[in-house]
């Protein structure tokens, strides 16, 4: 026996060659399992850098946080319900233009008579809260020009305005959308007076 004459090529063996055939898509037959076969191609392997890159939403950074002076301008409005039969229910829409001009109207509803107030002022954003200073009052006895109240760590959260009172109470009043009904008269008050006095007003 010739120890050193050419052999045939082996073939790859059936359950070897078979995975490699199908990764590769080879067509065979059942029959040329048994015969002899060229080496399997390898499969193709897809390059990373043709994969589409998802970004990451932490990528994107933080939302924009609009400044307080810009998210309260507008008309909001507030109800408080009477913790006592003789009290009032208390409907408020306050307005904040962009100029810095204040106006609000208090509806005062008792249960034998009701009764609207109209007051207006200039106000400003100091360390993230919300003064108000008024100016002009129809109802001097409760809200006299000169009255400084306070919206503490005010925020806007959504269509809502989040702040604290003067007694560090949370309260809440939410956004409306009306038309422009009030005139000049009201909506430009007088200068603020010297020695303003601060106090918490009822609402």
């Amino acid at each position: 026996m010739n120890v050193f004459a050419k052999t045939a090529p082996r073939p790859c063996k059936p359950f070897r060659w078979l995975p490699c055939a199908l990764a590769a898509g080879c067509s065979f037959s059942i029959a040329a399992l048994g015969q002899e076969s060229t080496p399997c191609p390898e499969p193709e392997v897809p390059d990373p850098l043709d994969s589409p890159i998802v970004p990451d939403p932490s990528d994107a950074g933080p939302a924009e946080t609009v400044p307080i002076e810009k998210a309260l301008v507008g008309a909001w409005k507030f109800s408080k319900r009477p913790l006592d039969p003789g009290d009032p229910v208390i409907t408020s829409v306050n307005r904040y233009s962009e100029d810095g001009i204040y106006a609000c109207s208090i509806h005062m509803e008792f249960p034998e008579r009701e009764r609207t107030i109209t007051i207006a002022g200039r106000w400003t954003v100091e360390d993230g809260d919300v003064k108000i200073t008024l100016t002009q009052s129809d109802a001097p006895e409760l809200y006299k020009p000169g009255l400084i109240f306070v919206l503490h760590d005010a925020r806007i959260d959504g269509e809502r305005l989040v702040y604290r009172d003067a007694s560090g109470v949370q309260q809440t009043r939410f956004r409306i959308i009306e038309e422009e009904t009030q005139s000049e008269e009201t909506l430009e008050p007088a200068p603020a007076e010297s020695g303003a006095e601060s106090d918490q007003p009822r609402e």
